[in-house]
Parts: structure tokens; C-alpha cells; sequence
């Protein structure tokens, strides 16, 4: 990830993704767009050990409510929409003797904070892309992940995605999409969010069937493609 600061990408890609009303952030106003979620949403992925090339430097950030590894944070408060947002930090700065989080084992690559991870790194591998129409969401491998550096020095992400639906990634993509909700009310945003979750909740969904949700009225359609 090229932003050092995590709320940036929370930001930029997430809230934008997801946001029924206009908003402004560090200058730029974000309006909403058609959100298409793909059944991929709900597909599993295997995050394997020797890796970490999703790890480098950059903020490791919390609302105050959510539970946090137990080394020292940093309060700070953001601004977005003219609302001032409280996060607890750890501001990594970038080291030339290191490249990875400091909470990467550089022996396994292993997360040493797992299950009390910040929010940009448990939203992973949920993926937006946007397009100037529309967002897309789903599970998708990284586009440069080819390009990623691994603690054993090579290159190549090694997170195997199978496109294989189960009840349990559904039940992993609903509570992080929780967890974005919880970061979005804290803005004071406005979002497409309970809908998806209300479709989830009836998933997995068959290849094919596309949820779409619309800056009007967060009216939603089911397309299955022939």
C-alpha cells in the first residue's frame, strides 16, 4: 500500500465505495456512486505463512470502542465532513532496515497481532475497485501482488483464492463489513452498507447474481447473467 496513513485508504477506498451521500475529505468532496457487489464477496482465501508481502509500513489504526494489541498508541483526531474523528495509532514511519510492520515475524511472516488486527489490514481481502459509473466489491487477489516483496526476500503474494463459496467466508465478510459501518457511523456517514448486509445475509449467492445499489433511494436488483 502506497499510503502511509490508513485512513486515507479507509478513506478513499472504502468509505467511497460505500457512501450514499456526498462527502468531503482533506479537500476533495467523494459523491456516490452505484455500488456493485459481487458474489466473489463471498469467496474464500488463504492467507499463508512465509509471506507478509501485504505488510509494509504504515499507520495501525483503531476507534477508541474497539479492542487493540496492548504496546502503546498514539490518540489523534482526523477531520472528515467537518466532523473530527478520534483514532488510537501507531504511526510507523518508514525504516530502510525495515519494510514490514513491526507486527510481522520476520522468521514467518506471521501476524503477531492476528484477531486484534487495525481495520485496513482485517478488511483485506475485501476489494473495491472504482470505476468512473460505478464501485465494484468483492474478494479478488491484489493487482500488483505479482510485484509484492515476502520476508523470505522474493516477490509474488502468496494468498491462494480457490473462488469457492462457504457459509464461513460469508460469515467473515459480514463482520468486517460490520466493522466498516462502525467506522463509517463514526464519520457520520450515510451508507449503502445495511442493504448489502441484508443481502449477504441471504448468500452465498450463485455465480451470476450481482447486487446493485443506487444513490437513489438504495433500491437494489438482483442480475443473474444467462
Amino acid at each position: 500500500m502506497s499510503l502511509s496513513d490508513s485512513y486515507d485508504k479507509v478513506v478513499m477506498t472504502y468509505f467511497a465505495g460505500v457512501t450514499a451521500l456526498p462527502f468531503e475529505y482533506k479537500g476533495k468532496v467523494y459523491a456516490p456512486k452505484p455500488l456493485r457487489v459481487s458474489p466473489a464477496f463471498f469467496h474464500e482465501y488463504t492467507c499463508k505463512l512465509g509471506c507478509a508481502g501485504c505488510c509494509p509500513r504504515f499507520s495501525l489504526d483503531y476507534l477508541p470502542e474497539e479492542e487493540r494489541p496492548d504496546y502503546p498508541h498514539q490518540e489523534r483526531t482526523v477531520r472528515i465532513n467537518g466532523r473530527d474523528v478520534v483514532l488510537y495509532s501507531k504511526l510507523q514511519s518508514p525504516k530502510p532496515e525495515r519494510r514490514f510492520c513491526d507486527n510481522v515475524n520476520l522468521e514467518t511472516g506471521a501476524c503477531m497481532v492476528h484477531g486484534k488486527q487495525p481495520f485496513s489490514c482485517d478488511f483485506e481481502t475485501l476489494r473495491f475497485t472504482h470505476f468512473a459509473d460505478h464501485s465494484w466489491l468483492g474478494t479478488r487477489p491484489y493487482g500488483r501482488g505479482w510485484n509484492m516483496m515476502r520476508v523470505d526476500g522474493q516477490r509474488g503474494a502468496m494468498c491462494e483464492f480457490p473462488k469457492t463459496a462457504t457459509l464461513e467466508a460469508l460469515a467473515e465478510a459480514e463482520r468486517k463489513l460490520m466493522r466498516l459501518q462502525r467506522w463509517a457511523h463514526a464519520a457520520g456517514l450515510l451508507t449503502y452498507i445495511p442493504a448489502v448486509l441484508r443481502w449477504c445475509h441471504d448468500g452465498p449467492h450463485p455465480v451470476g447474481a450481482e447486487f446493485f445499489s443506487t444513490p437513489s433511494g438504495l433500491t437494489l436488483t438482483r442480475k443473474v447473467k444467462q
